[in-house]
């Protein structure tokens, strides 16, 4: 057989066929593979992080005298799972730890300070992570010193880690339709709300773009890569995220338009929860909560990193602050930490003391408008 008939029958359509498929074959099992990998990495990873988890560097600085106490703290809150929750997007699991404990219905509970009956006026504290307790146990949180501070009243915490105001505006509408509006509603925010100033919309979350993908009916890029593609490519995305400095690139600093806009999507956001409130019969007070890039707090033990929001918080809060500074039922709490105490323990979460200053003034506040919350009052 020469050359020539050897090429020719070696180039036959159906040997190339046959070819071609066991290479794709080929392909879509190692891609396969791939899959259940990086599947099985991520449950492991889960898993090793719940078992043991890693330490938190919070846990040396001088806030905590005692470490252990402060290891089981920090542990407890990584242990806790997010859940999808309608209109608000997630609250969490229920979760029973020794310091971390969270309730049916999703939030966190506190022991101290409920001796109010299920008839007593209620208060309900919306926020993010600084209401939630973050770094602090159960009966530390804002919630729980508020409750220990006031009498004859059911203090509840209405906060999840990584909330906003709109989110807690969305809350707020359920608990309404629901007719469990708390008869005062305050809303704490400030910190989270500087997410719009990373993001094209100033109606989002931080899980939008991965509920978007998780829920997306039509996928952007077809189902192929939806199912088979983005996967691995998503893990491999969160691993280098984990590692950015947060609050790079944000763009109020840059553009006193977008500043201004999200300055005044959050007053607008505090005066629809006052007229949903106030027209259900209800008082509503919002605090412009305090970071540690306002005031004169004491900061030589927290390492603060550039771009940890320092710029947009500037911007932004000057501009919230000259448009509430005629509102009645807004209130500046920027300056609340400035004292030689250690209370952050980063950016904006603190320790008991802080919660405890903070509990105070909005308890202040509130009685200024003749309502008794104290006994000694």
């Amino acid at each position: 057989m020469g050359d020539r008939e050897l090429g020719q029958r070696r180039l036959r359509p159906g040997r190339v066929v046959k070819i071609v498929l066991a290479n794709l074959a080929g392909i879509a099992v190692c891609w396969l593979a791939v899959l259940v990998l990086t599947a099985l990495i991520a449950d492991l990873v889960e898993l090793r992080s719940r078992a043991f988890p890693t330490s938190d560097s919070r846990i040396d600085l001088p806030n905590y005298p005692d470490k252990e106490r402060a290891r089981q703290i920090f542990w407890g809150a990584k242990l806790t799972v997010e859940d999808y929750a309608p209109f608000v997007g997630w609250t969490r699991l229920p979760q029973q730890t020794r310091y971390v404990n969270i309730g049916a219905d999703g939030y966190r509970v506190h022991n101290l300070g409920r001796d109010a009956g299920a008839d007593a006026p209620s208060v309900g504290i919306f926020g993010g992570s600084t209401v939630w307790g973050t770094g602090v146990d159960d009966d530390s949180t804002l919630p729980a010193l508020f409750a220990q501070l006031s009498e004859g009243h059911r203090v509840l915490s209405y906060s999840q880690g990584g909330h906003n105001a709109r989110q807690n505006l969305a809350l707020l509408v359920n608990l309404i339709a629901e007719k469990r509006m708390p008869e005062t509603v305050i809303f704490y925010n400030g910190h989270n709300h500087m997410i719009h100033c990373y993001s094209e919309s100033l109606n989002t979350h931080g899980a939008a773009e991965r509920m978007r993908n998780t829920l997306a009916e039509r996928p952007r890029y077809g189902s192929l890569y939806h199912d088979l593609i983005a996967p691995p490519v998503r893990r491999i995305q969160e691993i280098l995220r984990k590692g950015k400095r947060g609050g790079v690139g944000g763009r109020c600093d840059d553009d006193p338009e977008i500043a201004d806009q999200v300055a005044e999507t959050l007053v607008r956001i505090w005066e629809m929860a006052y007229l949903l409130v106030t027209s259900n019969g209800g008082r509503f007070y919002a605090f412009l909560q305090p970071t540690a890039f306002t005031g004169n707090p004491r900061l030589d033990h927290v390492t603060l990193r550039k771009g940890d929001r320092r710029e947009q918080n500037a911007a932004v809060y000057a501009r919230v602050k000259a448009r509430t500074a005629n509102l009645p039922y807004v209130t500046d709490l920027t300056n609340a930490f400035d004292s030689d105490e250690y209370i952050y323990i980063d950016v904006a979460h603190v320790t008991r003391n802080g919660n405890s200053i903070i509990a105070r003034r909005m308890i202040e506040r509130v009685e200024a408008d003749g309502v008794r919350l104290t006994a000694s009052r």
